[in-house]
This record gives structure tokens, sequence and C-alpha cells, in this order.
């Protein structure tokens, strides 16, 4: 059984557990060179729970399984009905926006508290932009947020 199998298997079983129909689909990320497990249901809120944090758990328990059978992870990522893959697009774009935000008022921007991997986001597709606006992480813990400021 190769990876992929495994990985599927996994899913699958957590899914029996909880009785929720489902199909997957699997693509590979070339920019990052990571396979993508997509669950489609119409329970999607079950899996993704408060701002992911189900989403999240699942992933870890799925990686954790992994890494104890096989004693090595490749990587790879959960979704449930592309709602990462939107909340990361829906993040750029709101980057970009408050990039320009702070050009045209020449003051700070500060986003609300996100998580370490959003915040990634938002510092990579201001570096990417370029322009006259840097970021910088601001707080601590839960608090912790994303300033978008002149350079």
């Amino acid at each position: 059984m190769d990876y992929q199998d495994e990985i599927k298997n996994i899913i699958s079983g957590i899914l029996y557990f909880f009785n929720i129909e489902y199909s997957l689909d699997i693509k590979r990320d070339e920019s990052v060179d990571t396979l993508i497990f997509n669950i489609s249901t119409s329970e999607s809120g079950l899996l993704i729970g408060t701002n992911g944090d189900n989403l999240k758990a699942l992933q870890l328990l799925v990686k954790s399984m992994i890494f104890k059978k096989n004693k090595y992870l490749q990587e790879f990522s959960l979704d449930v009905n592309n709602y990462r893959r939107d909340r990361i697009e829906f993040i750029r774009e709101m980057a970009r926006n408050f990039a320009n935000k702070a050009e045209f008022t020449k003051k700070p921007v500060i986003l609300q508290p996100m998580s370490s991997f959003e915040r990634r986001i938002v510092h990579l597709e201001i570096m990417a932009r370029g322009g006259a606006v840097t970021t910088e992480s601001a707080g601590e813990g839960y608090n912790r947020c994303v300033v978008i400021k002149l350079i």
C-alpha cells in the first residue's frame, strides 16, 4: 500500500466512525509540492469547526497516525469543501486591500489576530507584491496579528 492509499484509508476510517458521507478528491499543489486531500461533504461545519479548529485537529490526527505507522511523514494537507483553499485566497485578497489602504492613508494598518499559518500568508503576499509597504507581527499568543506599514 502506498502513502496516498494509507492516508485515504485513515481518513475513510475516521469519517466512517462519525458516520459522515463524503467523497475524496486528491490533488498535488505544485507550488508547495504537497498532496491535498479535499473532503466533500454536506456536514462540512462539523469537520471544519470554528475558525477551522476541527479541520486542524483532524489533520493533526491523520498526520500522527501516519507517522506512528511509518516513522516518516511526507507533507500533505486536508481540506473540507475547499475551505482552506478559499480561506487562503480570502487572506491574500485582504492583505492586498489593506496594503493599498496603508499606502493611501500613509498610516499603519493592524489586521485582526490570526494563526501563524494565516500571518505567514499575509507576510508572503505583501513581500511578493512589493511596493512601499512591509509587514511585521505584533502581540502575543492568540492576540498576535500582522501590521502593514510603509517602508
